[in-house]
C-alpha cells in the first residue's frame, strides 16, 4: 500500500485508503479516470464514458479520413476510435482537466496520431476544414436557467432550451469539407400541433449540408420536469414545487408538447440541392453501423435527385 499511495494510485484517509483512479474498459481499449478530490472543482470533473458517447461512437461513419475532430472530448473516447482509420485527429475540450486525461488516454492506448487543444467550443479549430467531426455535448434541457450551476456542466449547456447544441452543430457544419459528415446526439424541443420535425427542419436548413435526424426517445413536457427534477440536488429539491410550476410555465410559454432525444447527421453537399430526412431510429443500435449510414445518405441522395421517368429506367 505504502508504494501504491506513493505512486498516487492509493490516497490514505487515516487508517483506511481507496482507489485514486478508475480504469474503464471498452473493446480492447482502457481509459483511465481520476477519482475526484474532494475539493475538486465540478468545472474539471471528468465523466466516464456514457450511453450517449457510445451512440455516436456507433454511429459514425468510419470511412478513411484525412482530418477529423473531436468536440468535448472529455476522456478522449471518441478521439481514440476515430485515431485508426484517420490520418489526424484533433481532440478539443474547455475542460483542461480532460484534455491532459485524455492525452494521457491516447498514449497508453498506443496512439500518437491525435492533438489535444483546450478552449472554448470550436475556438482552438477556427478556419481549418475536417472530413469528420464528431461530438457528444451537454445536450440535456434546462427549463430553469436560474438552477443552473457548474456541477452539471457534463450534461446541461447552461443554455435556454435546445439553442445550444443546434447552434454548434451548425456552426461545426462549415468545419466540414465537401462530402465531409458531423455526428452529435442532442436533444430538442417539439412543439404543439405540428409535425415534431418543423423546428428542426428550419434549424438545419441553409447549411449546404443533407440531414438526417434518427429519434430515439420522446416524453411529454411534464414527464421531463419531473425526470429533471429528480436529477437535482437534495438541496434544490427542497424547492421542487416551485420549481416543477417554472419549469412547467417554460414550456407552456413556448409551446412545446414534448421533448425528445435522438441522432443527428450532416453531410457537407454544397454543389447541389440538400435534402433532409426524419426517422424514427432503429431499436437496434448495438454495435457500429456508419458504413450503413453512408450508404444511406449515398442512396436516398441519389434516388431524390432522379426524376419518375429516370428512376423507371434505373437497374437497381
Amino acid at each position: 500500500p505504502d508504494e501504491l499511495i506513493e505512486a498516487g494510485v492509493l490516497r490514505r484517509n487515516g487508517d483506511f485508503v481507496s482507489a485514486t483512479i478508475r480504469i474503464q474498459p471498452f473493446q480492447q481499449l482502457l481509459f483511465l479516470f481520476q477519482q475526484d478530490a474532494p475539493d475538486t472543482v465540478p468545472e474539471e470533473s471528468l465523466m466516464l464514458i456514457s450511453a450517449s458517447s457510445v451512440e455516436v461512437a456507433h454511429l459514425m461513419t468510419r470511412r478513411p479520413s484525412r482530418k477529423a475532430l473531436d468536440i468535448g472530448t472529455g476522456c478522449g473516447f471518441l478521439a481514440t476510435l476515430l485515431a485508426p482509420f484517420c490520418d489526424k485527429v484533433c481532440a478539443i475540450d474547455v475542460n483542461s482537466a480532460a484534455v491532459h486525461a485524455a492525452e494521457f488516454n491516447a498514449r497508453w492506448n498506443g496512439l500518437s496520431n491525435i492533438s489535444f487543444q483546450a478552449g472554448n467550443l470550436l475556438a482552438p479549430v477556427r478556419g481549418q476544414r475536417f472530413d469528420l467531426i464528431v461530438c457528444n455535448p451537454p445536450f440535456l434541457i434546462t427549463p430553469v436557467l436560474d438552477v443552473f450551476s457548474a456541477r452539471f456542466l457534463f450534461k446541461h449547456s447552461g443554455f435556454v432550451g435546445d439553442t445550444f447544441c443546434i447552434n454548434l452543430a451548425r456552426e461545426a457544419s462549415q468545419l466540414l469539407e465537401e462530402d465531409g459528415y458531423f455526428h452529435m446526439m442532442f436533444q430538442w424541443e417539439e412543439p404543439h400541433g405540428a409535425p415534431w420535425s418543423s423546428n428542426l427542419d428550419k434549424s438545419f436548413s441553409g447549411l449546404g449540408c443533407d440531414v438526417w435526424i434518427a429519434r430515439i426517445l420522446t416524453v411529454t413536457a411534464e414527464q421531463y420536469v419531473t425526470e429533471w427534477i429528480e436529477g437535482l440536488s437534495e438541496t434544490e429539491q427542497a424547492d421542487a414545487e416551485p420549481l416543477t410550476e417554472q419549469a412547467l410555465r417554460y414550456f407552456q410559454d413556448k409551446n412545446v408538447a414534448t421533448t425528445s432525444a435522438g441522432l443527428l447527421t450532416l453531410r457537407r453537399a454544397t454543389h447541389r440541392k440538400n435534402y433532409s430526412w426524419f426517422d424514427e431510429a432503429p431499436d437496434d443500435r448495438a454495435e457500429p453501423y456508419g458504413a450503413s449510414v453512408a450508404a444511406l445518405f449515398e442512396t436516398r441522395a441519389y434516388l431524390a435527385g432522379l426524376s419518375d421517368s429516370a428512376l423507371l429506367q434505373e437497374q437497381l
